[in-house]
Order: structure tokens, then sequence, then C-alpha cells
């Protein structure tokens, strides 16, 4: 209303989600990465936001709109790229790693900072609407069994679900495990140890709730990707691929 954006026909918005999935495809193997990521980026509130017009507001996919964001604006086609590969084939004797820089830094810690920010604003959430009783009482048991009575945007994939919410101990320490992992997620921006404990805790957490409650949260899973030393690998990667062009 504020803007007067219309919703628009259903031929515009197919021909609209075909160039971003276009756009999506081209970015992620890296085929002229900054444009491509400009305009994924730039119609991800739009094609993404419709949907929480009608009644209903999710919380899946506003993560996404950020991440997108995020990469538009930073220099993620540089290296491992088909960019990377056509300038190398152009000049190949200037294809030399490059040099450490914040340029590819701050779009990974930018994703980190937004997911502890949704995790976090979460966990406060459950505290001060619910205090520790969110964890420690029949709670999470009512949500396991409410699952199978088809109140998701999809049903769980496995019926354990309804076994856990019989088991106090159990569902209730799954229950404060998370919450203990939604307040604490900032934690992993500083400090490795907690690092290790709460981004997987996390992981598995919402692989849980799609497993025995239905939820997807699959943009969130796909997200944990910057939390993964692609770096590391990518040097051992070369220093193996010098090792064998040597030996032949």
């Amino acid at each position: 209303r504020l803007f007067d954006i219309p919703v628009l026909p259903a031929s515009a918005l197919l021909a609209l989600q075909t160039v971003w999935k276009a756009a999506l495809l081209l970015a992620a193997i890296g085929l002229w990465t900054r444009p491509t990521l400009l305009v994924a980026a730039g119609l991800s509130p739009y094609l993404l936001g419709l949907p929480h017009n009608f009644g209903k507001t999710h919380h899946f996919d506003a993560l996404v709109v950020l991440v997108l964001i995020v990469l538009a604006a930073s220099r993620c086609g540089d290296a491992w790229s088909l960019d990377a590969l056509r300038r190398t084939i152009r000049n190949p004797r200037g294809a030399r790693p490059r040099p450490p820089s914040p340029e590819y830094t701050w779009p990974i810690r930018a994703v980190w900072s937004l997911m502890a920010i949704v995790f976090l604003s979460s966990g406060l959430a459950k505290l001060t609407t619910s205090g520790g009783r969110w964890a420690l009482s029949e709670n999470l048991s009512i949500l396991l069994q409410a699952s199978y009575y088809h109140t998701s945007n999809a049903d769980p994939l496995f019926s354990w679900g309804l076994a856990l919410s019989q088991a106090p101990l159990l569902y209730q320490g799954l229950a404060a495990m998370t919450l203990f992992c939604e307040v604490c997620y900032p934690l992993a921006l500083v400090s490795m140890p907690m690092r290790w404990i709460v981004v997987p805790g996390m992981f598995f957490s919402q692989l849980g709730i799609r497993w025995f409650m239905g939820p997807t949260f699959t943009q969130f899973l796909i997200c944990n990707a910057f939390w993964v030393p692609w770096q590391r690998g990518g040097e051992r990667l070369r220093a193996w691929l010098g090792a064998g062009q040597r030996r032949i």
C-alpha cells in the first residue's frame, strides 16, 4: 500500500520467476557473477515477499533475501567460478591465487551476523514470552503431536516425533538445548569452541524440526555453508593439483 506495488498477473510472475531462477543458476556456477547476483537480489524481495501478504508471515526465506544482497555487493566470483576460469584461460600467466583481503572476509562475516541475529531474536522471544517454561514443560510435546494434524507447510518425514513426545526428559532436553543454542549463537562470532557447539546444534535442531515436525528450513540449512572453511579445502586442493603437475 505504501509504494503502490501491484500483484502482477500469473504470466508476469512466471516470467520473473524464470529470470530469477536463471540468474540464481548462473550466479551459483559463477558465470557473469556480479550482474546475475544483482538480478537475483533485485527480484528476491518481490518474489519471496509476495506470499507473505495474504494472511500469514513466514520466517524461513527472509534470510535468503539479505544473503543475496550481501553476495551481490561482494566479490564472490573472483576465485572458484567460471568467471575465474575464463580469466585464467585468457591469461594463463596472470592466474595467481589472490592475496588475503577483507573483500573476501566481510561477506562471510555478514552472513554469520545475520544468522546470529535471527537465532538470538528467536531465543529471546521465547525467554521473554514464556521463560524457561518454553523448554521445561509439555510445550514441545504438544507441538510434536500437533504436527501430525497438517498444521504446517509440510508434514513430518518420520513418525518418531510421536514417540518422542511421550518422553519428557528427552523432549525437554532437546528444547533446552535448542534454546541454549539460539541464545548463545552470537558467541559463535567470537569463540571457536562455541562455534563448534551452537552452529551444528542449530543445524541439527532445524533438521530435526523438518524430520519430526514438518516445517521446512531448507534455506537456513543451506546458509550453514558459510560456516564451512572452504578456503582451507581450496588450498589443499591447489597443493594437491600442484604436486600432481610436478610429478608429471
